[in-house]
């Protein structure tokens, strides 16, 4: 699984750390308060769909 960086959603948080996590898992646990974590990334498909190899069918 890859690595994806998370930040905590709670403003007195606001912890960023990597997580091992799966392609569609867009939160995760806080390991410093437990709260909600939302992934950082852009979006994945973005740079298949930009591509000049991307035809539309």
């Amino acid at each position: 699984m890859p690595i994806y960086q998370y930040q905590c959603t709670d403003e007195s948080c606001g912890q960023q750390e990597p997580v091992i996590a799966g392609l569609d898992d867009a939160m995760a646990i806080c390991s410093r308060c437990g709260g909600l974590m939302l992934r950082l990334d852009d979006d994945l498909f973005t740079p298949y769909f930009d591509s000049p190899n991307f035809k539309e069918a």
